[in-house]
């Protein structure tokens, strides 16, 4: 089978492709038509939408209802190229439109039903709003057509067991004969202007459709002909119908009687009549004559007799106020025998609007009669009306969040001040947000909120020229007119401390070479900086997570005296931050010690020290003497000392007394000056002898003094004799 593939794309309602249904029908005792049309086994393509008829085979007897829908599937989200190498969009679908033609000679129309919302109808193809820009039915001449379109596009679905049902018609085999049925004029209409989805439809010649023929008796020669008309055209339940018979007639005599079947149960007769149908509804209105041989003769019309659509509509909130939008809905609506397409609201307050469902806001406190009118698609309407009273508004704004951050900053730095703000109330607000540290003014912004609303804004505040302190931080809502909950006007955050960094070092003094650890606090977080030594770029920092750091270096070659450990801070581009410290660089020239005492002392003496202590050649104070004997048996003694002038100081020592021993004593001196800038030590060690007294060691001096002239005097008469021998 050959797919008919139309590339003729239109802007309007576009001619596809022609499907035909060809129905095949049976009466008693004949038999087939013989028509050689049949159905073909090829399946639909699966990579473009196709419309078809369903079912494509229907054999009826005479008499007899049946029912063809109108269906559409494949409909993918892809796209298409067609033997021309055009592409086409597939999906995105947002309308349906096409034409339906029989022959009324034998067909009989008896119902209709779009099945175009999806909202209404779970396997319709179009989303509400949807709007009807076509739809007219003809019975008298065989046609119909529709045409609707929506905002909101259809799903893709491609599954040939998902087919989704356009349009169902309804048919009775009326007379012996066959008819087309041509579905013709479709269109699936794409989101723009111009734009189609490609599809594509199917007709006999494609070998898909069937055949529809029926047979009857025809009426005997001379039968009278009926044939009657009625009015008004579309007639409405409860409203009179007129009939109206006066153009039959009978070819060979005259008509004697009017036999009238309302479709309903009801009957009557005459030439003229009128009926009123009780409910909705097509009928079937039989007229049948006879005439003075007896014969008689028949006509069927099917009567569609039309309702109002039910309108009924919701709102909320029940207990709207001023200036508060109220949300009007009427889902509710319903057609008994059709669909509403049209909306039509009337608020009481000289405005208006459309739509299944809308919105308004009433300036003004009060009641106020709300009425809403429903069309269908016969034209009919209907309207209800309901009261609801609109109470007074509430005018309430609120600041519902602040945050400063960072909490900490150095002098010159941003803080980032965020804040939300909302209407509370029902209606319209402007008002101003003021947002403050301490009671001085950061920044004012201008908010313009409906009822419900949150919105919210944030401002940097740069604290430059700003003193170090702890500040609170706050916001403001100004007071909008009759607003009586002022309590969350006013927001407070807590405070920002404004503070250079600090840091400490640890030893604070020490010479050339000490090993120093800085510590910090306070610093901008994740970032580095500059560690100096007075100016002198002595390595970099980095800070953690918490504004801390953390280093360590070694004192480099400097003077002695105070010098300025800085962590050096540049943010902004201009502002520049220095973090100070002081460490003393200590001069540690070794400190000279001297001490002047006697070699032998006796017992019973009393031994007197010297001590001199001189620094760079200069005798200074010691700041601190520290004078210890060690005495023959290993003891020690501290000794006290007197200061006789500048770094000139005396000890005494007393050798007599009990436990007095003699033998050699060390007298060790350790002394210290220091002063801002000098750390200098020294250390002296002197020592003596101390022996008995000078009475008890003469008589062994005289004996040794005897016994080393006698013995000088034999080494001299040796050396004379030895002498004289030589000679």
């Amino acid at each position: 089978m050959k797919n008919k593939a139309v590339s003729n794309m239109l802007l309007s309602l576009l001619l596809i492709g022609v499907m035909s249904v060809w129905f095949v029908a049976y009466s008693e005792g004949l038999t087939s038509t013989g028509n050689s049309n049949t159905v073909s086994s090829e399946p639909f393509p699966t990579n473009r939408p196709v419309l078809f008829l369903d079912p494509d085979v229907i054999e009826r007897d005479v008499g007899v209802d049946f029912t063809v829908g109108v269906k559409i599937f494949n409909l993918t989200d892809a796209a298409y190229t067609d033997p021309q190498n055009k592409v086409y969009p597939l999906g995105n679908l947002y309308g349906v439109g096409m034409n339906l033609t029989w022959d009324p000679s034998v067909l009989e129309y008896v119902s209709h039903l779009v099945k175009i919302p999806v909202d209404d109808y779970p396997d319709g193809v179009l989303y509400y709003p949807t709007t009807v820009w076509e739809d007219n039915l003809n019975i008298d001449a065989g046609w119909y057509k529709m045409a609707h379109s929506s905002s909101n596009p259809a799903p893709p679905f491609n599954n040939p067991g998902q087919n989704n049902t356009v349009f169902e018609i309804t048919f009775r085999a009326k007379n012996a004969g066959s008819s087309d049925l041509l579905l013709t004029q479709v269109a699936l209409p794409g989101k723009n202007v111009g734009d189609r989805v490609y599809h594509e439809g199917y007709d006999t010649a494609t070998g898909r459709g069937a055949v529809f023929s029926t047979s009857g008796i025809p009426e005997p020669p001379g039968a009278p002909i009926a044939s009657f008309a009625f009015s008004p055209a579309a007639p409405k339940v409860g409203e009179a119908v007129m009939f109206d018979a006066s153009a039959s007639y009978d070819p060979d005599g005259e008509i004697i009687s009017y036999s009238w079947d309302f479709g309903d149960g009801a009957t009557a007769t005459g030439e003229n009549t009128t009926h009123t149908y009780a409910t909705h509804g097509t009928y079937r209105v039989t007229l049948t004559l006879t005439d003075n041989d007896g014969l008689t003769g028949t006509q069927t019309r099917p009567v569609r007799i039309r309702t109002y659509p039910v309108a009924a509509f919701t709102y909320s909130p029940l207990d709207p106020r001023e200036t508060q939008t109220v949300t009007f809905d009427a889902s509710a609506s319903y057609d008994p025998d059709g669909f509403i397409f049209g909306y039509y609201w009337d608020f009481g307050d000289k405005t208006i609007g459309v739509g299944r469902t809308t919105s308004h806001a009433y300036q003004t406190l009060g009641s106020y009669d709300v009425s809403l009118t429903v069309t269908d698609n016969d034209g009919l309407t209907n309207t209800i009306v309901n009261p609801i009273t609109v109470l007074a508004g509430i005018h309430d704004v609120a600041i519902t969040y602040v945050n400063a951050y960072p909490r900490r900053v150095m002098p010159g730095q941003y803080v980032e001040i965020d804040v939300e703000v909302a209407n509370q109330g029902t209606s319209y607000e402007i008002f101003e947000v003021t947002v403050y540290y301490d009671d001085n003014m950061i920044g004012r912004g201008t908010w313009g909120l409906h009822p419900g609303e949150i919105d919210w804004a944030w401002l940097y505040w740069r604290t430059t020229d700003i003193p170090e302190g702890v500040y609170t931080i706050r916001a403001e809502a100004s007071v909008v007119s009759g607003e009586t909950d002022l309590a969350d006007n006013i927001y407070v955050d807590g405070t920002v401390t404004i503070a250079l960094p600090k840091i400490s070092i640890s030893p604070a003094s020490g010479p050339v070479g000490t090993k120093v650890a800085v510590e910090g606090q306070g610093f901008p977080t994740n970032a580095g900086g500059y560690l100096m030594f007075d100016d002198q770029l002595i390595g970099f920092v980095f800070v953690d997570s918490n504004g801390n750091l953390n280093a360590v270096f070694n004192v480099p070659f400097s003077e002695a005296g105070s010098h300025i450990v800085k962590v050096v801070w540049s943010y902004y581009s201009s502002a520049v931050t220095e973090s100070k410290a002081t460490f003393i660089v200590s001069e540690v020239t070794p400190l000279d010690v001297t001490i002047d005492v006697g070699a032998i002392f006796f017992k019973g003496e009393t031994v007197e020290f010297y001590v001199q202590t001189v620094f760079n050649g200069k005798a200074v104070d010691a700041t601190s003497i520290n004078p210890t004997l060690h005495l023959p048996d290993g003891t020690t003694q501290t000794l006290t000392w007197q200061r006789i002038a500048t770094g000139l100081y005396k000890l005494r020592y007393a050798t007599s007394g009990k436990g007095s021993m003699i033998g050699t004593y060390t007298l060790v001196v350790e002394a210290g000056y220091t002063t801002e800038t000098v750390d200098s030590h020294g250390t002296s060690i002197k020592a003596f002898l101390i022996k008995s007294t000078w009475e008890r060691e003469m008589p062994k001096a005289a004996a040794f003094s005897i016994a080393s002239l006698g013995l000088i005097s034999a080494m001299l008469v040796l050396w004379r004799k030895e002498k004289k021998r030589l000679l």
